[in-house]
């Protein structure tokens, strides 16, 4: 037996680090799968070529769209904050007449900033809530109550848990998806500040990832050291109330870039002078900047603070972890076992149930799993809610609450969001018990089908409160019941439009549970709600009656092709012929239908 060599901590770490890049490389290069196919030949296998599919494309058009919006909605954001803050109104007199006018005059840059004060405080505070908020969506993005499985492989390897835990911090620091929200702000405002492009994205990077590595910090104290000291079923309800905090601060610090009335510019002013040695407050000190001596302090004392949080996070998670990086088994305890059914109660007749064996499983499922039960039920209403309460002076969203069709439109995108995290995660919240609808005595179609009428009528629950408001408000009944017919009946056609699509997204046989669900379709799901929304402001009768028939007709011709596609789900490398089918030309219909009515 030959000897091991030992490796250093420097060693150990440049290792795992180039392993996690390796990692996520293969893992970005497995949606180009289809674009890398190469014939099998004698002298080199090939792997098995995944299954062809577009998802790559539509993601990647989601992806840049999404970049975009970051920086346009920054740039709102900046405009907002200096016609609000940056500037003051004053009285001035035209010519030689008595007449006098109010104009708005630019107030001087703070010492050493190339913004005015109020600028600062206001770039300060939504860099705050920027980072509670990914802080916050990191923690929801996974499942807390589920141990990774990469630390317990990786803790068997012969290197010091110190050493796993920093590059475990370092990884999630560059990869954890928190500077596409952080950067472009941060970014923006260094080039409000009057740097040019290459500076700003410089200085919006060296202010990213001091306040990333705090959100890596925070996440691997709570996702691997609190996991060993609280339950799973406590965790999911933590999981839970994280995502609500979650949606809120980001519809907050969003809605700065929306509405010139934005809480934020309400509070900015009140910021207090020593907010800005905290971490978000020097990365507001570092991007605004004018001057070299103090940008170098502030970035320094940016560097160091960062770093001071990571050790003492580091500290504590060895803490933690010094008995090991599990606490419990793959599985939880169960309940207490029902009562024995005695004979005569075994031989009494079967009773004829409401709600069949599949549906009252998913009502079980959201009545025992909390972080599915807030998800599915309140986030909706969160997230509509928050968009009309932080943005209550921008005109489009306030006149949801003036008229009829405003609140129609409230009402059936809340459905559509609370169908978006049921009905389409269907096969998705089966996790790895997939397998066992396959072999039940009926076909898996049905029992989609009735998990889709489920969630089409639980989410009826939202339009009709919505209507019962409009109706007490004192909208005319006729107009109100014109647009309760097309959401009522646009609810149960969604239902199945999410179940279908929830179909395409899931990809059973992936080892990540939160890459099962393809974003793509989710999006795409989103657009088609969208198309149908017109309905609602259609100025004719026939173009809600042809939008409707379209609608519905997509939603059949959708479900007919998930059919087809299930018998090849668990199949890494199988799918149906390759056709053009009905549901694409219906989806280019509504489109072309809607642009033209627009």
């Amino acid at each position: 037996m030959s000897d091991s060599i030992a490796i250093g901590a420097d060693t150990a770490a440049r290792l795992l680090v180039r392993l996690r890049l390796r990692r996520t490389l293969n893992q970005a290069l497995g949606s180009w799968q289809i674009l890398r196919r190469k014939p099998v030949s004698g002298e080199k296998r090939a792997a098995t070529a995944g299954k062809a599919k577009l998802g790559w494309l539509l993601a990647g058009l989601v992806g840049l769209s999404m970049i975009f919006g970051a920086f346009n909605l920054s740039v709102q954001a900046l405009t907002n904050m200096q016609r609000t803050l940056g500037t003051a109104e004053v009285t001035a007199s035209v010519g030689k007449s008595t007449l006098r006018t109010k104009l708005r005059r630019a107030l001087p840059n703070a010492p050493g900033s190339g913004l005015p004060a109020g600028v600062l405080q206001a770039v300060a505070l939504t860099a705050l809530i920027l980072l509670i908020a990914v802080t916050c969506f990191a923690l929801g993005a996974g499942d807390l109550a589920r141990p990774d499985w990469d630390l317990e492989w990786l803790a068997t390897l012969p290197v010091s848990l110190s050493t796993l835990l920093a590059v475990r911090l370092i990884e999630r620091t560059f990869l954890g998806g928190g500077l596409a929200v952080l950067w472009p702000f941060l970014a923006v405002a260094a080039w409000y500040a009057g740097h040019d492009i290459a500076a700003s994205a410089g200085l919006g990077l060296l202010a990213a990832f001091p306040l990333l590595a705090i959100v890596a910090t925070a996440r691997t104290l709570i996702d691997t050291g609190l996991r060993l000291s609280v339950g799973p079923g406590r965790l999911r309800n933590l999981q839970s109330i994280v995502g609500l905090a979650a949606a809120l601060l980001l519809y907050l610090a969003l809605s700065v870039g929306i509405s010139p009335s934005s809480y934020i510019l309400d509070w900015a002013p009140a910021l207090p002078g020593w907010a800005f040695w905290l971490p978000p407050g020097l990365a507001s000190r570092v991007v605004a900047g004018t001057e070299a001596a103090s940008t170098g302090v502030a970035a320094v004392l940016l560097v160091m603070q960062s770093a001071a949080i990571a050790a003492v996070g580091l500290a504590l998670l060895m803490r933690q972890l010094k008995n090991g990086v599990v606490s419990t088994g793959a599985r939880e305890s169960g309940r207490r076992p029902a009562r024995a059914r005695t004979a005569a109660e075994g031989a009494a007749a079967p009773e004829r149930r409401l709600l069949s064996p599949i549906q009252a499983r998913e009502l079980t499922l959201l009545a025992r799993d909390r972080n599915f039960l807030v998800q599915t039920l309140v986030l909706p209403v969160i997230v509509i809610g928050a968009q009309l309460w932080f943005n209550a002076g921008s005109e489009i969203l306030s006149s949801g609450w003036t008229s009829a069709s405003g609140l129609a439109a409230v009402a059936f995108f809340i459905s559509a969001y609370a169908l978006m995290f049921s009905a389409l995660q269907t096969l998705n919240n089966e996790g790895n018990a997939l397998w066992i609808l396959y072999s039940v005595p009926q076909p898996l179609d049905t029992s989609l089908w009735q998990k889709a009428l489920l969630w089409g009528t639980v989410c009826l629950v939202y339009p009709l409160a919505v209507f019962a408001i409009a109706l007490s408000l004192g909208r005319p009944p006729l107009q109100v019941l014109g647009h309760a017919v097309v959401v009522l009946a646009g609810v149960p056609i969604f239902a199945v439009i999410a179940t279908a699509l929830g179909v395409f997204a899931s990809d059973p046989l992936q080892q990540q549970v939160q890459r099962r669900l393809r974003p793509s379709y989710m999006y795409l799901y989103m657009l088609l709600a969208g198309l149908y929304a017109y309905t609602i402001i259609a100025s004719t009768v026939w173009q809600v009656v042809g939008l409707m028939v379209l609608t519905a007709l997509l939603g059949l011709a959708l479900w007919q092709k998930a059919r087809d596609h299930l018998p090849y789900l668990l199949d890494p490398s199988a799918s149906p012929p390759a056709r053009v089918s009905l549901s694409d030309g219906l989806v280019a219909a509504m489109m072309f239908f809607v642009v033209q009515g627009l």
